[in-house]
C-alpha cells in the first residue's frame, strides 16, 4: 500500500505547497467530500424509494477507501436523519410534542475486495479510518466472504474465465459494460451469492 506522506527524497512538481499528494488508491481523507456526495445522493433515493426496505450498498474494493468513508458517511446522515425525526415538534396550538418517527432507514455498506483478502480489507478500513477521525471499529463496512475459503478470492489483475463471464452476462443480458479489474470480479461474487439463494 501506499504511504500517506510523499516521500521526501522526490522533490513537488509545483514549488510553494501547490502540490498535492494522493497516496495509492486515493486512501486519504481528501476521498471523503466525494463520499459525502455519494451518500446523500443513496441516502435521499433510499427515502423515496426504500419503502422502509434495508439497503446494502456492495462497493468493490481495492484500498477500501470508497467502502470506509461511504459507511462513515451514511451512517451520519441516517443518524442525523433519525434525530432530526425525533425531535420536538410545534402543534398549532403552540404545544410541543415528540415528532413521530414513521421512517424505517436501515442502509449499510459492504465491500468485496478485489485486491487482498479479508485481513488486507480490514486493516486497511481500519487504519484509514483512524487516520482520518475515526475509531477503527463503528464505519468499518461489512466484508464480502469468497464461495470458497481455501480458494479465497479472484486474484486482482489475474485473468480468469469467471471474471470474463461475469463481463459478457452482465453486457449481453443488461447491457452493462463492467471494468475488468473491480467491476467484474465484484460482481461475479455478488451473482455467486444471488444465484444461490
Amino acid at each position: 500500500p501506499g504511504s500517506a506522506t510523499p516521500p521526501h527524497d522526490i522533490d513537488p512538481p509545483l514549488s510553494n505547497k501547490q502540490s498535492l499528494w494522493v497516496p495509492q488508491g486515493g486512501a486519504c481523507g481528501m476521498a471523503t467530500p466525494g463520499a459525502m456526495v455519494m451518500a446523500y445522493e443513496i441516502v435521499q433515493y433510499w427515502i423515496d424509494k426504500g419503502k422502509g426496505m434495508p439497503l446494502t450498498v456492495c462497493v468493490p474494493g481495492g484500498t477500501c477507501t470508497t467502502a470506509v468513508l461511504l459507511s462513515r458517511e451514511i451512517n451520519k446522515m441516517v443518524k442525523e436523519i433519525m434525530n432530526e425525526r425525533h425531535d420536538e415538534k410545534i402543534n398549532k396550538d403552540g404545544t410541543k410534542t415528540k415528532a413521530e418517527n414513521n421512517l424505517q432507514l436501515d442502509i449499510q455498506v459492504a465491500v468485496i475486495p478485489c485486491v487482498g483478502d479479508e485481513g488486507y480489507a480490514k486493516r486497511q478500513m481500519k487504519a484509514l479510518d483512524i487516520s482520518t477521525g475515526g475509531d477503527g471499529k463503528s464505519d468499518i463496512p461489512l466484508i464480502f466472504p469468497p464461495p470458497n475459503k481455501n480458494k479465497g478470492y479472484l486474484r486482482f489483475g489475474e485473468p480468469s474465465p469467471a471474471i470474463l463471464e461475469t463481463f459478457l452476462e452482465m453486457k449481453d443480458e443488461y447491457d452493462l459494460y463492467l471494468d475488468l479489474l473491480y467491476g467484474a470480479p465484484a460482481w461475479n461474487l455478488l451473482l455467486y451469492y444471488f444465484k444461490r439463494n
